[in-house]
């Protein structure tokens, strides 16, 4: 047996009730400073004597007011809730029903005329904005894990670093509207509010429905976008029919709560400024969802900013609009691009009159941008898309936005280009 050296332990617990206790029993000497002053004429006067108490007052807040019974009932209600992460199974068929809009698949006669090719010029510096956007970018963050399903099920891919979805999509669109700045000198009073937020109730067949939903810009200027659709187009809908999605419900994929947020808010909280063009991103690495689906998600988050906007700034609790309220709206993926236009005529979700969307095909940008041979490389470029965005934006347009008119409930940050 191999004998060893006794180590100096102590129990920590007993070494710190034995010095509490030795420290305790000290007292404090005295310095004889009292003594030296008093001979020197000096007086000395107790701290107690001089000091006034301090002054420690008891704030009473007011009661919060009595919870009237129709509030207790309104809580109490179930609500299905929409968000940016909701993707309707039934895709624009489920979209219009739960909007109440007929769709048109094209875009008005007014921006297609307007549209021209672009020069070699405007395609080489968009050319160079994507890449610049998608390979060029130096921030390096730890990207999400990649699951292969089909091909590699179960195997555990390495992560990787790089620039996220998210970034790229925004630093591609932001430069975009860089450039249509630059290209259109004479569009200099249009304002761009960045990540915004709306959130709106509406009643849908006797359900309470919420629409949450957030954008990375919304376009908007001191004017409104004229009406689309003239007042014969308008009364035409009250006689269309929806398509039918039987046996499903339109609130398919859903489940109710009784857990929301009662306020609604809009991005603009004010009625001064009109919205424009609204732009979505999608930022998932591999999207899921197919054309029909990626074009539904786009009418139900233009119809969520627009009912939003008509009933917070523009006070219109429910029923038709006397003046129809247009948006423009932009969704991207940051290859796959979807244009739209809604004029909303009604919050009148089940009503006969109906909104109206006029939709474009979903294009692509590109097929293909990586690095090949040390290079970038950029291969089935799209010029069709920029000349949409150009000749989609308003006439009138420059970057600021005073953060007095954004509301503190939405939170949202603006942009100035210059």
């Amino acid at each position: 047996m191999r004998t060893t050296a006794v180590c100096l332990a102590q129990h920590i617990g007993r070494g710190f009730r034995f010095q509490w206790h030795l420290k305790n029993q000290r007292r404090i000497p005295s310095s004889g400073a009292a003594e030296v002053l008093a001979a020197k004429g000096i007086k000395v006067y107790d701290p107690k004597d001089i000091l006034t108490p301090a002054f420690n007052r008891v704030v009473e807040f007011p009661p919060p007011p009595p919870v009237t019974e129709e509030e207790l009932e309104l809580n109490k209600r179930p609500c299905y809730v929409f968000h940016e992460y909701f993707s309707p199974p039934g895709g624009m068929t489920q979209a219009q029903h739960l909007t109440n809009s007929v769709v048109h698949p094209a875009l008005p006669q007014r921006i297609v005329g307007r549209i021209r090719d672009n020069s070699e010029e405007e395609d080489s510096k968009i050319q160079e904005v994507i890449l610049q956007s998608r390979l060029m970018d130096s921030h390096q963050e730890l990207l999400p894990r990649i699951d292969d399903v089909v091909n590699r099920p179960g195997w555990n891919f390495p992560r990787e670093w790089g620039s996220p979805v998210g970034r790229k999509n925004k630093q591609m669109t932001y430069k975009l509207l860089l450039l249509l700045d630059q290209l259109s000198p004479g569009s200099a009073n249009k304002h761009l509010m960045a990540n915004t937020k709306s959130q709106v109730s509406l009643e849908h067949s006797g359900q309470l429905i919420q629409m949450k939903y957030k954008a990375y810009a919304l376009l908007i200027a001191s004017k409104p976008l004229s009406p689309v659709a003239e007042e014969e187009e308008i009364h035409a809908t009250e006689g269309e029919i929806l398509p039918t999605i039987y046996p499903f419900s339109p609130f398919l994929h859903l489940q109710t709560t009784c857990e929301i947020q009662r306020e609604q808010y809009d991005c603009l909280a004010t009625s001064t400024l009109y919205p424009h063009t609204l732009f979505i991103h999608l930022n998932m690495p591999r999207p899921p969802h197919d054309d029909d689906n990626f074009c539904g998600l786009t009418l139900m988050q233009a119809f969520g900013h627009a009912a939003a906007y008509a009933k917070s700034s523009l006070k219109i609790a429910s029923g038709d609009l006397e003046t129809p309220l247009t948006l423009q709206v932009v969704h991207t993926t940051g290859r796959k691009f979807h244009f739209g236009v809604l004029q909303l005529n009604t919050l009148d979700l089940t009503g006969p009159r109906k909104n109206i969307f006029w939709s474009s095909p979903t294009e692509t940008l590109f097929d293909v941008c990586n690095f090949k041979g040390a290079a970038a490389n950029l291969e089935g470029y799209n010029p069709k898309i920029f000349s949409l965005l150009r000749h989609s934006m308003p006439n009138k347009a420059s970057l600021v936005l005073s953060p007095a008119l954004v509301p503190r409930a939405a939170r949202q940050e603006s942009i100035t280009l210059h």
